[in-house]
């Protein structure tokens, strides 16, 4: 379908000759507000109001670009280096992106000939600076296609780190970490599927539609689906149609936007109508709604976050999927409320790493100097709901990080400070179908094409 978007779109462009396609200026647009930003891509889109009468096929064209581009950048600077005279960091923004966007184009969407790639180019440089720049850009990109087969990238026998890092176009300190923690061979798996573009992953909710009755709306649309061998309320929609919007019954709340890795979060909590359960750091929800599906929306389940903004999104997501038994408070999860829980679940802030493959931004804004106060943040996150707990209670920790720092270890440093908490072994709340689990569950991304996540449960005596 991609291929389709892009021949739509190019066969529109020409019609308006010496001026460049509205979709790929708006791409470039929202690549110089991340560039200059560095503030999450998901913001920015939300953000964004789309300059221009864009249609969804246009917009899947333009997030397909930016993803794209930002998910390659670190390799497409190394190879524009190799062809522009002079430092590529020093020529201006709009033209550092151009170049980007264009080359991610001829090495990642064969389907635009290469001339039209290059002719677009130099007139998005012509349009945001001087024909001096258009000249360059056009000499780059042509010098690039004449002599691509001569590029020799790092070799794993001269520098692996190098070698791994500009092959699949990851931070070297990223894949550094990586290869500490789980060993250069399963770094490059990881790595790889990483770089895949995902699949849309929904669950269905259960208290508006029946999962037999959502297969047959989707079959009735024509819309290719695959279903989760892990978690029944989960499917992967292989061919999107349309938007988000678009699929059926999205206003009437029968689905939500969540990887099956999420849901196991849920699954865990093993919920009972009558106890007292709060989740900290919730926005935008997708946990807290599952765990409310799960107990047949009964009860009260207290959602909590820093962030009214986030809280908002939260409100609406509950809202359209119709809960009536989830109460939000805005707070600091380090001060929580002095109500006594039977459970508290922390979706804890963290690096992401395990969900590059949705987020490709956050190759380029995690720095390793971020790291040290995240994890000093989810240990004072943990410590606090270990004092808001009853006595036999339950707190669930999970992040969307494969960084054992945040994960493992996190763990240890907590139950060494608090010696009434123990693990409670997954195998007691899930059955897992090929994946290994015993005191936590860790999911690497190169398993099931899931993202990769980690959760653990620790029942206080």
């Amino acid at each position: 379908m991609l291929a389709d978007v892009i021949t739509t779109i190019d066969q529109a462009s020409k019609m308006t000759a010496k001026h460049a396609s509205p979709s790929r200026r708006e791409a470039l647009f929202i690549l110089n507000i991340f560039s200059r930003t560095l503030s999450p891509l998901p913001l920015i889109l939300r953000n964004r109001d789309w300059q221009g009468d864009f249609t969804n096929r246009d917009k899947r064209l333009i997030t397909e670009l930016v993803n794209g581009t930002l998910r390659w950048q670190i390799q497409l600077d190394w190879i524009l280096r190799q062809f522009v005279h002079g430092q590529f960091a020093e020529l201006p923004l709009s033209i550092q992106n151009i170049l980007r966007l264009s080359l991610y184009q001829l090495r990642q969407l064969n389907q635009v000939p290469d001339y039209a790639v290059v002719d677009e180019a130099g007139i998005l440089a012509r349009e945001f600076h001087e024909i001096k720049y258009a000249r360059l850009v056009n000499g780059v990109l042509r010098n690039y296609l004449r002599n691509q087969h001569h590029l020799q990238f790092p070799r794993t026998a001269d520098d692996q780190l190098a070698a791994l890092a500009i092959g699949y176009a990851f931070p070297r300190w990223q894949v550094e970490l990586l290869v500490e923690q789980y060993g250069s061979e399963r770094t490059a798996s990881i790595l790889d599927q990483l770089n895949q573009r995902p699949n849309l992953t929904i669950r269905i909710n259960t208290e508006k539609i029946s999962v037999a009755e959502f297969y047959q709306q989707l079959e009735k649309r024509e819309i290719s689906f695959s279903l989760s061998k892990f978690l029944p309320e989960f499917v992967s929609l292989e061919e999107k149609a349309g938007t988000i919007q678009e699929l059926p019954g999205f206003d009437e709340g029968w689905f939500f936007i969540q990887d099956v890795s999420a849901g196991f979060v849920a699954h865990l909590t093993a919920p009972q109508p009558d106890q007292q359960i709060a989740e900290i750091c919730a926005a935008p929800g997708g946990k807290l709604t599952h765990v409310a599906q799960l107990r047949r929306d009964q009860g009260i389940i207290l959602g909590m976050d820093i962030s009214r903004s986030r809280l908002a999104i939260t409100a609406e997501n509950i809202r359209r999927l119709g809960y009536q038994s989830i109460r939000l408070l805005q707070g600091d999860a380090r001060r929580l409320p002095h109500r006594q829980m039977d459970m508290i679940v922390i979706d804890a802030p963290c690096s992401g790493l395990g969900t590059i493959r949705k987020n490709p931004d956050i190759k380029l804004r995690r720095k390793p100097e971020d790291l040290p106060a995240v994890q000093q943040l989810q240990l004072q996150i943990l410590i606090a709901a270990a004092e808001r707990l009853k006595p036999h209670g339950s707190v669930i920790y999970s992040t969307c990080t494969i960084n054992k720092e945040e994960n493992e270890r996190i763990i240890a440093q907590f139950i060494h400070k608090q010696p009434q908490f123990k693990i409670e072994p997954i195998s007691s709340f899930l059955i897992l179908h090929g994946i290994s689990a015993q005191d936590w569950l860790s999911i690497l991304p190169d398993q099931d094409s899931l993202d990769g996540s980690f959760c653990v449960r620790l029942r206080k005596d």
